[in-house]
């Protein structure tokens, strides 16, 4: 099978690691170092993301992972993170008020 034809069937995050399992039975789990907005989310931003058939996307924090960059071991920027949690941040207090 080809990686093009790689779905995403299940996704799991933890404080930890992103664990994504694929439709053809492939779990890949990568410590969420890799993915620096991830880790520093918390628990309730990082439980809400949506899976469309290869990528991922977390609306709160604005980001995207796909099955390319999953199966190749890509990471995250660093620099990334900060504007993205600083953001999440931004919009829970506002709600909150």
């Amino acid at each position: 099978m080809s990686e093009k034809a790689i779905k995403i069937r299940h996704v799991r995050v933890d404080e930890k690691y992103l664990t994504v399992e694929f439709a053809d039975g492939r779990m890949l789990g990568t410590p969420l170092s890799h993915y620096p907005t991830l880790q520093r989310a918390s628990d309730e931003d990082r439980a809400v993301f949506e899976v469309y058939g290869r990528s991922i996307h977390w609306p709160r924090l604005d980001v995207d992972l796909g099955v390319e960059g999953l199966l190749a071991g890509a990471r995250e920027l660093a620099c990334y993170a900060d504007k993205a949690v600083s953001k999440s941040r931004r919009h829970r207090e506002l709600a909150a008020a």
